[in-house]
């Protein structure tokens, strides 16, 4: 995947300063058959891609049980000599689950054009969607408004089935260290007193007491050890999600050497939509804060009043709907650093240690 300044209006021209507002950026496929323009904020309105990449999104969407679908409209650019078609995505409402679950219905009326979005837009030719990051990849996952949740999956197994990236992390890490203990992967890195004991010919391993006593031997690898330990088992810049499944980042606050950067997130989701080559392409969002809104309450109420308030602007939030989403797309080439792992870790939004897994339904 190549970052490119150039401007698409329509056919991809050298970018060149002028008075007038600069074109928006572009991520381009390394095969030239896709790009996303990143015109807002984590990626574009926007995806443009082949009629062969656009089918073969829809199809493994659909065979995944997504509840997320991708056209081919009309809109033609043309790329490097690729003709390229703008993807709108829309909402398989008959993949969603038949609950009763007020926020699916909600967002069924939504997109159905029968009733305005939290922001007062009514178009039912524009995805709407949750601004809540979770919610939209388990959506394309399948699984939003149903009684199941995904799992973390990597090359030592499956994790059990969890909304909470927390608990892969705690499940994982005491079961991949011993599992990357004596592999020809772990061939030295391994440190006596730590990841193992010995005495004359006979090694054993030495099982950590805890998830975080386990994240202290993998951090004691050292950089190149946890390359290796990451590549063997499949997480951080070796995640690479089919579509219809997710990428998820967990902040590891109990990571050795772990620093804030004073704006920390628990955790991020992206649904993966398509694939082009090693260029996959996400949908995602991010979660609407009703923190000013709760402060300014603290502030005016107290007692009952104050705890119905802030109860119902927590609700506000997590069931907030709009169009803000936006695709994105990610390398997966691990020493290009174009990964979701590096590009997300880069923000600070989840200081400088996490984990990035492949979640599915």
């Amino acid at each position: 995947m190549a970052d490119s300044g150039a401007g698409v209006t329509p056919v991809l021209q050298a970018y060149a300063a002028t008075s007038a507002d600069p074109p928006p950026q572009w991520r381009l496929s390394d095969s030239r058959k896709s790009a996303v323009p990143q015109d807002k904020s984590g990626g574009g309105a926007s995806l443009y891609a082949t009629p062969e990449i656009i089918k073969d999104g829809d199809d493994k969407l659909l065979a995944a049980s997504s509840a997320i679908g991708l056209t081919q409209t009309t809109d033609l650019m043309e790329l490097e000599g690729n003709d390229i078609y703008r993807v709108a995505p829309y909402l398989r409402d008959t993949a969603i689950a038949d609950v009763d679950h007020d926020r699916t219905k909600k967002l069924k009326e939504i997109n159905a054009g029968d009733k305005a979005d939290d922001m007062g837009v009514t178009d039912d030719d524009i995805l709407a969607m949750w601004t809540d990051c979770g919610k939209v990849a388990r959506t394309v996952m399948g699984v939003e408004g149903t009684r199941s949740s995904p799992k973390a999956t990597t090359e030592i197994g499956d994790s059990k089935a969890s909304g909470n990236p927390e608990a892969y992390s705690k499940e994982m890490f005491p079961k991949a260290i011993k599992a990357f203990f004596g592999t020809d992967a772990s061939e030295g890195f391994l440190t006596k007193g730590v990841h193992y004991r010995s005495i004359g010919p006979f090694f054993w391993f030495i099982k950590p007491r805890s998830a975080k006593s386990a994240r202290r031997m993998y951090h004691a690898l050292g950089e190149e050890g946890r390359t290796a330990f990451d590549k063997h088992v499949g997480i951080n810049r070796y995640a690479n999600p089919d579509i219809g499944s997710a990428y998820t980042m967990v902040t590891e606050g109990d990571m050795p050497g772990f620093k804030s950067s004073g704006h920390t997130w628990n955790f991020h989701w992206a649904g993966v939509v398509a694939k082009d080559g090693a260029d996959n392409v996400t949908l995602e969002s991010y979660a609407v804060s009703a923190a000013s809104r709760i402060k300014t309450a603290k502030e005016t109420m107290s007692g009952k009043e104050l705890k119905d308030e802030i109860a119902r602007l927590r609700k506000w939030a997590a069931e907030f709907v709009d169009r803000s989403w936006a695709f994105q797309m990610y390398g997966t080439e691990a020493e290009a650093g174009k990964t979701f792992h590096d590009e997300h870790l880069a923000t600070g939004t989840h200081g400088n240690r996490a984990t990035t897994f492949n979640a599915k339904s």
